[in-house]
């Protein structure tokens, strides 16, 4: 068995647990490169209630081959998905990226 040293950073709140998830994964990746909490919630459109997708969201855009499982629910992700897509992007680079990362459900 393989023992990876993966840092562990603690959500602050019961609302970043995604984010201390993905600093712990970003550090192990990329140990020279720090991440703040604001970075995280900028890269994960950070919100009450966000899906997981946006953090295989953010791994893609640093390059890292992602793949998003959900739940039987899709049609729901799928309606999330779009809005998000339609909403979130005033930058038409983020836009092309996120149009890149379209999930398979």
């Amino acid at each position: 068995m393989i023992l990876l040293n993966i840092p562990f950073f603690e959500s602050p709140d019961d609302l970043h647990c995604g984010e201390a998830s993905l600093r712990s994964a970003l550090k192990y990746l990329f140990p020279e490169e720090n991440f703040s909490w604001k970075e995280l919630e900028k890269m994960t459109h950070q919100r009450e209630g966000s899906f997981p997708f946006f953090i295989a969201h953010a791994l893609h855009k640093k390059g890292l081959k992602t793949r998003y499982f959900s739940s039987p629910n899709t049609e729901s992700f799928k309606e999330t998905f779009e809005r998000w897509k339609r909403e979130e992007f005033t930058d038409s680079r983020d836009k092309q990226d996120a149009e890149s990362f379209t999930p398979n459900l």
